[in-house]
């Protein structure tokens, strides 16, 4: 079992790490399901998070839980190629970002 606080995950440990997710971002039975691929880890993972988180939530969970994304500057797009601004990940649901896929793509 995974416990919160302060594990790094490998980034093959994509299932470790939705697991960690969902007991960090989801605390209400009413959430969403956030899709992120992560160019360290082979498929998306899915993240669980409540109706009131941001982005920015996110942004924090994947610094201090992924190696890789820890030390490098990283920014959310939405497929195609859609970059989300970052004062953007700061909103709630008029992001309109509710059972979507982004991308999490290293800037540095």
């Amino acid at each position: 079992m995974v416990s919160p606080g302060n594990t790094t995950l490998n980034p093959s440990d994509g299932n470790n790490l939705e697991m960690l997710a969902e007991i960090c971002l989801k605390t209400s039975s009413s959430s969403t399901t956030i899709r992120l691929r992560i160019s360290d880890v082979s498929k998306p993972i899915c993240v669980k998070i409540d109706l009131n988180r941001t982005l920015d939530d996110i942004r924090k969970f994947l610094t201090e839980n992924v190696q890789s994304l820890r030390s490098n500057a990283f920014k959310f797009m939405e497929p195609p190629s859609t970059k989300i601004n970052r004062e953007d990940e700061r909103k709630k649901s008029d992001t309109k970002l509710s059972n979507s896929t982004l991308v999490v793509r290293q800037t540095a």
